[in-house]
């Protein structure tokens, strides 16, 4: 079946299953989100569980994954991927943000491109210098410049907002954007985010409300607004 055939009628074959305390896989009790990278190269999971991330190798050609790698909570690492459930990779590859629900954190590592390994780059958690809309931190998004990311976060019906250096992958807080207070609705129990292709939009799904929310970016201030 060629592409054009394949996208007419939907068709999936399966492929494989990697599970966690089978044919070696492990690190993947809870695996509760998954990202590839723009390169295509490898692919990372979060799981809420296990508190880790583990990479798998990717075969272009085959889709074939071979782990390569794990990152988990306080194996050699400060203790920010309790109950990690979401995770996404820059637009340019070279950095993998994750948050994690049980810490109230976000946690950012630099990807080396070739192995797919990951090295601490920054931490940041919920009520420390100033960072604030990260309790139960559950859904990320970044936008297609690599410029700004946000976090949805249930434990604060909130959505987090920071600013980030794509030289060198470092984000500053900008604004926790609360459900209820003057002029936003629609947050309450934040589960997932996401960012429109042209990065002008921003829609978050407010999960205890049974509503999504939708802020619209403000160039000249350099803000999300929300739109009534």
């Amino acid at each position: 079946m060629n592409k054009c055939e394949r996208f007419a009628t939907g068709a999936l074959t399966w492929e494989a299953t990697y599970q966690d305390g089978i044919g070696g896989n492990e690190y993947l009790a809870g695996a509760y989100d998954v990202a590839v990278s723009p390169d295509g190269r490898h692919v990372y999971v979060a799981s809420y569980l296990d508190d880790a991330i583990t990479v798998f190798y990717r075969n272009a050609t085959t889709g074939a994954l071979a782990r390569v790698y794990v990152v988990q909570d306080g194996a050699g690492y400060p203790p920010f991927l309790d109950g990690a459930n979401a995770l996404l990779v820059s637009p340019d590859n070279n950095y993998v943000y994750v948050v994690s629900r049980g810490a109230n954190s976000l946690e950012a590592f630099h990807r080396n491109t070739t192995t797919g390994a990951l090295t601490t780059a920054s931490h940041y958690y919920d009520n420390a210098f100033g960072i604030d809309g990260l309790a139960g931190a559950r859904g990320i998004a970044i936008d297609p410049d690599g410029e700004a990311l946000y976090v949805a976060s249930q434990g604060e019906h909130a959505l987090a907002y920071f600013l980030r250096d794509p030289a060198t992958g470092l984000l500053t807080f900008v604004r926790a954007y609360k459900d209820n207070t003057p002029g936003i609705d629609g947050l309450d129990t934040a589960d997932a985010v996401t960012v429109s292709p042209d990065g002008r939009f921003i829609y978050v799904s407010g999960y205890g409300e049974d509503a999504l929310a939708v802020f619209r970016w403000d160039y000249p201030l350099h803000m999300p607004v929300i739109l009534k």
